[in-house]
């Protein structure tokens, strides 16, 4: 949707936002709408980044926020969540499975949320799903001479995380 600002208006908008990018930590959610703002008046990510002085990336990023399910965009702007990495952390987790996301932020409603924290349910989940799981077989019982067959489904090998220790003790999560 059009805003249909002046060159003037978005010329001035660049600047404000220019600005408090480098002086203010401002929310993630409020940088998503500044530069929607900027977009919806006809200016590529492209030529977002170029003026503000910041990468493509991290505009597409921001802009991402605005597509965020009600409970985490509801979650983001309650807490004044600033660290992008972890917003989109939880995002992908989110399209993976909501219940487990939206349990994990009630759980800790009352604790600020870092990127440690995540990587940790991200871990705990992952030994939860990865293991294979043991089927009984639905096939009727046969005579005892012939060896039991048991058969194991695999994992899902689809949105694989690769969690990184760091001699120092921090650890990381690569998503796939």
């Amino acid at each position: 949707s059009e805003l249909d600002l002046s060159e003037e208006d978005i010329k001035q908008s660049i600047r404000e936002l220019t600005e408090n990018l480098q002086r203010e930590d401002l929310a993630s959610m409020d940088i998503a709408m500044s530069l929607h703002e900027l977009k919806s008046n006809g200016l590529s990510q492209l030529e977002i980044a170029t003026q503000i002085a910041k990468s493509e990336m991290y505009v597409s990023t921001h802009l991402k926020l605005l597509e965020l399910p009600g409970e985490l965009k509801t979650f983001v702007e309650d807490k004044d969540v600033k660290d992008i990495r972890l917003i989109n952390d939880l995002r992908r987790e989110y399209t993976k499975d909501s219940e487990a996301v939206t349990q994990f932020i009630e759980d800790h409603a009352d604790e600020d949320i870092n990127r440690n924290l995540v990587t940790d349910f991200k871990i705990a989940k992952n030994e939860n799903t990865s293991k294979p799981v043991l089927v009984e077989s639905e096939e009727p019982e046969q005579e005892e001479e012939e060896e039991e067959v048991e058969k194991v489904t695999k994992p899902n090998i689809n949105n694989v995380d690769v969690i990184v220790k760091m001699e120092d003790g921090t650890s990381g999560v690569i998503d796939l």
